[in-house]
């Protein structure tokens, strides 16, 4: 085998008898158990890694190259990750704008949640909600004291219309109805 293999095996034994002897102290060579074993672990991995792209036969300038974009591309989807509540802002937006009902905004405000709507094309603020599971679109009345679905809305909720009851009467800007 390689010699290379063998060093590796023999660092990577000497760092486990190590760990085993200091376990009652918690640190070798003054670093913290936990921490000396990753850097084992991690330098052999690191050691591997670099021995294989150096066995690989391909230049030096490629393989930099190659490790920074994979490095950017590492560093773009952490970013991506810390910054997903002002992407999904981002992303609310443009689909407020393309599908009309979708919220402009979600968010908690004094420990309320608000929900921001973009008007409709037809002047009404409407959103897409779920009534016992069925999407419905419906206008948002912030003064009204009760809702309403259409017949066709009721029937894909699982309402049966003409079973239901259509005493209770309503005032709207039309008059009562």
């Amino acid at each position: 085998m390689n010699r290379l293999f063998w060093i590796l095996m023999v660092v990577i034994g000497a760092g486990a008898l190590l760990l085993m002897l200091n376990d009652s102290a918690g640190s070798t060579f003054g670093v913290d158990n936990y921490d000396f074993s990753r850097l084992i672990w991690l330098g052999a991995f690191g050691t591997l890694i670099g021995a294989g792209l150096l066995r690989s036969g391909r230049p030096l300038g490629d393989i930099a190259r190659n490790l920074g974009t994979w490095a950017a591309i590492v560093l773009a989807l952490i970013a991506g990750y810390q910054y997903r509540y002002e992407l999904q802002d981002v992303a609310s937006r443009v689909t407020a704008g393309l599908i009309p009902g979708s919220p402009l905004a979600l968010g908690v405000e004094d420990g309320h949640a608000t929900v921001t709507l973009d008007k409709a094309d037809n002047g009404h603020f409407e959103a897409r909600i779920l009534v016992n599971g069925a999407a419905v679109r419906a206008v948002v009345d912030t003064g009204a004291t009760s809702i309403v679905l259409t017949a066709e809305d009721a029937q894909a909720a699982g309402f049966n219309p003409a079973a239901l009851n259509f005493t209770i009467s309503v005032s709207t800007a039309n008059g009562m109805a």
